[in-house]
């Protein structure tokens, strides 16, 4: 989604203000790591997880940055312990009442959606002829061919008629994006670096205002 269309601003706008923010603390905290920059880091990236759980292995990032910076092994992995531990723990209750709720142990629960457009959506990926998904299989080629707007929410619904759970329906769905990736790595590999140049180069003017619009926004928030 954009974040900012004509004069309204998405709910993607908070969450993009809260990144800025966690990037800020995340890059001092990679420059000079001490303790307390180190909850910080944990606590923003968790401020993004709670905002969007997209964002939830986000926390892989400043322990990536800050392996690449430290020389010594042994503190790196007490900030990372530290760093982890304090997301993990945060996060469990929210994993918990989700397993509770849905039968879903996890942060989120709409994944295999999102894969599953990704995958066969946009890329256009077909599932192996030898599939370990055959139903999965059969409800996409019953969506596309009866020209859904949207097959992969077909599939969704479809799997949900047939009387499959939320939490089993995102894990078929996710279980047979995946399949489908694993066949063609290459090809998706390439296909998200292009997707994030498309999202970040600003090939049309309209991208270019909006880009520009959202610097400014982000700007002001944080001054």
């Amino acid at each position: 989604r954009r974040v900012l269309f004509r004069s309204s601003i998405l709910s993607e706008a908070f969450f993009v203000a809260v990144l800025a923010v966690s990037l800020l603390v995340l890059v001092r905290f990679v420059e000079s790591p001490t303790w307390p920059r180190a909850v910080g880091t944990a606590v923003a990236c968790l401020a993004l997880t709670y905002t969007r759980p997209v964002a939830q292995w986000y926390v892989l990032v400043p322990i990536v940055l800050m392996f690449a910076t430290l020389r010594r092994p042994i503190e790196w992995l007490k900030y990372a312990g530290v760093i982890v531990a304090i997301y993990v723990a945060a996060l469990m209750p929210w994993a918990a009442l989700n397993q509770r709720t849905f039968g879903f142990y996890g942060v989120a629960i709409g994944q295999g959606l999102g894969l599953f457009i990704r995958v066969f959506e946009i890329e256009g990926f077909e599932q192996p002829p030898d599939t370990q998904y055959p139903e999965v299989k059969e409800v996409l080629d019953l969506g596309r061919s009866t020209e859904q707007f949207s097959p992969a929410t077909f599939v969704r619904d479809e799997l949900k008629r047939r009387r499959h759970s939320t939490a089993q329906t995102d894990r078929l769905m996710n279980g047979a994006s995946m399949e489908a990736i694993a066949e063609q790595p290459v090809r998706f590999a390439v296909g998200t670096l292009r997707q994030w140049w498309r999202l970040l180069g600003g090939r049309s003017e309209e991208h270019t205002s909006e880009l520009q619009s959202l610097r400014h926004l982000v700007c002001r928030l944080l001054l």
